[in-house]
């Protein structure tokens, strides 16, 4: 079994049944994350990727994705399904994704994380520079603050998993579960183990989620193991903050026929208090039913 095929099952966990059991959904109270201004998403005019170096490797770059709430992710393309001795290679597809967080002062972002450096982005201009670019590389910026006091406002920052529970294959599977660290998809890969669903345990062990981050046209889920890749892909959302509606999409990591989890999905997310609450169907070759997500918001 894949690991990542097992990764996004459970990370659907991060992205998943319509349910809102009811209560305050009005937050109380979520300031406007940090870095809201200087969001944004970079992609590069020319359909021929730059090459970036990362950790020694040269791989090339396809987005580069700084969230409002001081995360980035920067999407690679490699050659190779499989990048021998790669601190992030244990992926399916060509995409190897890298996330940490990141600090803006008048164009010019101080990352952390995966990788060290700064990168001096020029709006105006259509251009970004950095030491892990080969030359200055002509891109589009769209920038990614919102309306204050919105859906989008309130939804688009970093999370981490509080409870996730599932009523799948005819109530034969029924359980729920509270985290309070960053062990969470390790346990649930444990508990559906001895259900007999086909998981190797071991590798799914390295996926216990560490955030879920949020941002206009994109999802990035970070892994507290960085001998994982992280994750990232597009997500979209519409309705209120008492219910609306999502939208995501794997395609480029997750072929449509795996057993676990439908590469392209919807669900529904609304708010208890601070914590938003996603759900979903899931109706796969091993899993059908439902499951749900509670997350709370990270620092």
């Amino acid at each position: 079994m894949n690991s990542k095929i097992i990764l996004i099952a459970a990370c659907s966990a991060a992205l998943l049944v319509s349910c809102n059991k009811g209560g305050d959904t009005t937050p109380q109270s979520l300031p406007t994350p940090a870095q809201d201004k200087a969001a944004c998403t970079i992609t590069p005019k020319s359909s021929d990727a730059p090459e970036i170096k990362v950790n020694g490797k040269t791989l090339y770059l396809n987005k580069v994705v700084f969230l409002r709430s001081g995360r980035y992710s920067i999407e690679t393309v490699v050659e190779r399904k499989i990048v021998p001795n790669s601190t992030k290679a244990d992926s399916p597809t060509n995409h190897i994704v890298f996330t940490g967080t990141y600090t803006e002062n008048n164009g010019v972002y101080t990352l952390s994380g995966d990788i060290s450096t700064t990168m001096t982005v020029n709006a105006s201009a259509g251009t970004i520079q950095s030491d892990i670019l080969t030359a200055t590389v002509q891109v589009i910026v769209i920038p990614g603050n919102v309306d204050p006091g919105t859906l989008e406002d309130l939804l688009y920052r970093s999370w981490t998993i509080k409870t996730f529970s599932m009523n799948v294959n005819n109530g034969a599977i029924e359980m729920s579960w509270d985290f309070t660290d960053s062990k969470n998809v390790s346990i649930v890969a444990a508990y559906l183990k001895k259900k007999e669903i086909k998981i190797d345990v071991a590798k799914f062990s390295k996926y216990d989620v560490k955030e879920i981050s949020f941002g206009k046209d994109n999802v990035t889920v970070s892994f507290a193991d960085n001998s994982v890749s992280d994750f990232s892909g597009t997500f979209s959302v519409s309705g209120t903050v008492a219910k609306a509606l999502f939208n995501y999409n794997l395609s480029d990591v997750l072929p449509e026929d795996n057993p676990f989890i439908n590469a392209q999905a919807s669900g529904y997310v609304s708010f208890q208090d601070n914590d938003i609450v996603m759900s979903m169907v899931v109706s796969t070759s091993e899993l059908q039913g439902t499951v749900q997500l509670t997350l709370k918001a990270a620092n």
